[in-house]
């Protein structure tokens, strides 16, 4: 008897991983899946104590070891599944990665340099690699538009169920974004871009005050972008001024959003991370970044700043914010600052509009530093376009500097491993490759920009591939800095409006230089991958033009 209770354990596990783990998504379930297993094992010892008349702590002894017979049957039978049967396994990768999903999270560690990492993958192992068992990391560029098409039948991956409710970024049922995203259009209308310039500039001009104050004195770019971006999206999603620039110090949020970013850095097994932000206390950090943001979100509207779309808010300049647009969905909810969903849109905002533009500005500042004759070239480029007060209308048609931002998006991307797609369950054919149903894979752009079959001296920083010298860009379609399809990235217009304003009014009073003793390679080595980038510190000098 006792020898079949042992086996049976064992075939439950090995049961249990073939017929419910293998086949489904059950990371959404962890938390009654270990509930499930703590009640069993209660109720098991229970009933071993009343019908053997033993002692408790010999059945719970005798239950724990069954437990754990059970789960060396479902390790085991994963572990064997993984070895021998994977389809996975004909693509090249590290021995390791066909193991564990974890592979990625114990190669990086506390470095969070994934971009790197997947860089040298690739370079040894070629256009697909094994990043994980269950998981792949391709730069083939005929992947690209099947996986962000609007027609393709490939999803958002597992990664994005971090949080819940999921935020417009992260819903990964198509239907459902598409809904929740017409409530997003109005917010990016060009009659609310016409609304937020005002802000912007504002924000601008305490940028070049700044650059008055240091002209000529070190400047940490990557800080000084990071408060600028904070403060124009703090304005334009709560109504309200930080006050950084002013101050040229941090708000507390700044850490608390590097914090709480810091373990999408490892992109562990969602399972892991759901049981990790379980644990009482704020074990990743996670909790206080979005405590801060659903305070503001709930004061913004407790001060009526959102009464109505068209109301106008008392923050610097007026004018709607995008929350007050996204406002009219939430209204006749009982109390529509507390709607999740409105949270969850409202962190979003932060984390996809602040972080991503501070790091394409430090990167182009650093890529301008090191090729002055692209300073000059926009900046004649500009004195043809603007006299005195200018808009981003004005200059939204100068090539060089529309061309300089994207190929710092090109070579910089500010979320440089790519985010996970996840195959159909009939799986994926491009080409003579075929990746099988349920498979997911990051495409990582950082490694798409260093390939020489994709673009002509991929590593080297040239404007002028993207409107003069064409022939440089190979493959054009692997280019997608703000991605294609239904989950491209709404609030592109308001990043180029930031990024095209600013850059032009730097540039047209200052020269850019590396500080003494800088050459960039802190911010090339050093910075880290949190999804966004975490940049390392950037020294720059602006002198003032004669």
């Amino acid at each position: 008897m006792a020898d079949f209770l042992w086996a049976l354990s064992l075939g439950l596990g090995i049961a249990g991983q073939l017929l419910f783990f293998h086949r489904y998504e059950t990371h959404n379930h962890i938390h009654r899946i270990v509930a499930g297993i703590i009640a069993t094992i209660a109720v098991a010892t229970l009933l071993v104590s009343r019908t053997t008349h033993a002692s408790f702590i010999f059945a719970a002894t005798t239950t724990l070891v069954h437990a754990a017979v059970f789960a060396a049957g479902a390790i085991g039978s994963t572990l064997i599944y993984r070895l021998f049967f994977n389809p996975l396994n004909r693509f090249p990768g590290p021995f390791a990665a066909r193991l564990s999903d974890f592979y990625i999270a114990f190669t990086v560690r506390g470095k969070l340099n994934q971009y790197h990492k997947l860089y040298e993958l690739h370079q040894k192992y070629g256009r697909i690699v094994r990043r994980g068992a269950t998981e792949l990391s391709i730069v083939d560029p005929d992947f690209v538009e099947p996986s962000y098409n609007s027609q393709t039948r490939v999803t958002k991956g597992p990664w994005y169920d971090m949080e819940s409710p999921p935020a417009l970024l992260a819903e990964r049922v198509k239907a459902q974004h598409d809904r929740r995203r017409k409530l997003w259009i109005p917010a990016f209308s060009d009659k609310a871009l016409r609304e937020y310039e005002p802000r912007i500039q504002s924000f601008n001009n305490k940028f070049l005050a700044r650059l008055e104050e240091l002209k000529g004195k070190p400047m940490d770019v990557s800080e000084w972008f990071k408060l600028y971006a904070f403060d124009v999206m703090g304005s334009l999603a709560f109504g309200k001024n930080y006050r950084m620039l002013d101050f040229g110090e941090k708000h507390h949020a700044l850490g608390l959003l590097t914090e709480g970013m810091a373990p999408l850095g490892l992109t562990m097994p969602v399972w892991f991370v759901k049981l990790l932000k379980s644990i009482p206390g704020d074990a990743l950090g996670v909790k206080k970044f979005n405590n801060f943001c659903n305070d503001e979100i709930e004061d913004a509207v407790r001060n009526n700043f959102f009464s109505d779309s068209s109301e106008k808010d008392a923050v610097s300049g007026g004018g709607s914010t995008v929350t007050s647009w996204l406002y009219s969905a939430y209204k006749d909810s009982p109390n529509p600052g507390r709607n999740p969903y409105y949270q969850a849109d409202a962190r979003l905002l932060i984390v996809a509009g602040a972080d991503t533009t501070a790091v394409t500005f430090a990167y182009m500042f650093y890529e301008l530093a090191k090729h002055p004759e692209d300073v000059e070239m926009i900046r004649n480029e500009l004195k043809q376009c603007v006299k005195g007060d200018f808009s981003d209308v004005d200059i939204r048609h100068c090539e060089h500097l529309n061309a300089t931002i994207n190929e710092t998006l090109r070579l910089h991307s500010p979320g440089p491993s790519g985010a996970f797609r996840l195959t159909p369950p009939e799986g994926l054919r491009v080409g003579e490759t075929f990746i099988p149903g349920g498979t997911a894979y990051n495409i990582p752009f950082h490694v798409v920009a260093r390939d020489e079959s994709i673009y002509e001296q991929a590593s080297s920083f040239v404007p002028e591939r993207w409107y003069s010298k064409p022939d440089m860009v190979k493959y054009k379609g692997a280019f997608v800095p703000f991605l294609i399809g239904s989950y491209n990235c709404i609030g592109k217009n308001v990043a180029m409006m930031e990024l095209r304003t600013l850059t032009a009014k730097i540039l047209l009073e200052y020269d850019v230089s590396f500080a003494p003793g800088e050459d960039g390679s802190r911010l090339e080595n050093e910075s880290k991958d949190h999804f966004t980038m975490s940049l390392a510190p950037l020294d720059l000098v602006f002198t003032q033009v004669k």
